[in-house]
């Protein structure tokens, strides 16, 4: 458990190294418990890669070193067991896909509101009670946050104009405000299945 820091890692299940042919950053994958050192080696070389895999690794916090990976474009956190996403994650400029399902997460970082090439966030099946104000002026094009305990959509989430996706499913949604339809007209997907809806806005018809 001190492979990044102590009590960063509770298990590596695997570690898988991908360089594309044409040259373009590596995409490092971990699993594998053999694989652990060399995990640690890469973690401290990784400024320059692409994209990272940190699934299922039973990660209790983001390791240190990801923060210093600016060139990242896509996250892939999902299947651990983090309670909180430490702010350095605002420190990646260039993300672009961030998955953190499948955790235990209540809160988000406001740090997350320098992500400004952040296209896709998925963070389905956490804790998350408030949709996140931290995010609603990034570009997101595709918003997942079903199967967590959101209770309403406040107007805020209005300002998301580039959303294309959002699924909302299996949560506790209540409300939606009248403001949000208004500026999701770009929107071609919408999941609100398994909530707690009695009403629709009347300004639905703008989607």
């Amino acid at each position: 458990d001190t492979i990044i820091r102590k009590g960063t890692f509770a298990i590596v299940n695997y570690l898988r190294v991908q360089q594309d042919s044409g040259g373009a950053p590596p995409e490092v994958v971990a699993r594998g418990m053999q694989s652990v050192s060399y995990f640690h080696e890469l973690m401290e070389k990784g400024r320059h890669l692409a994209k990272l895999s940190l699934r299922a690794c039973m990660l209790l916090a983001l390791p240190d070193q990801v923060p210093d990976m600016h060139r990242i474009t896509e996250l892939d956190l999902e299947c651990n067991v983090m309670e909180t996403l430490e702010e350095g994650i605002g420190l990646l400029s260039e993300l672009r896909v961030l998955k953190i399902s499948y955790n235990q997460l209540r809160a988000l970082p406001a740090s997350m509101a320098m992500l400004s090439k952040l296209e896709v966030f998925e963070a389905k099946y956490n804790f998350l009670t408030l949709l996140p104000e931290c995010i609603v002026d990034l570009p997101l094009r595709t918003l997942c946050l079903d199967s967590n305990e959101l209770q309403e959509l406040p107007a805020c989430m209005k300002r998301l104009t580039a959303l294309t996706l959002l699924s909302l499913s299996n949560n506790t949604i209540r409300k939606i405000s009248d403001e949000v339809p208004t500026g999701l007209g770009n929107l071609v997907q919408l999941f609100l299945q398994q909530n707690e809806l009695m009403l629709l806005p009347d300004t639905i018809d703008c989607m």
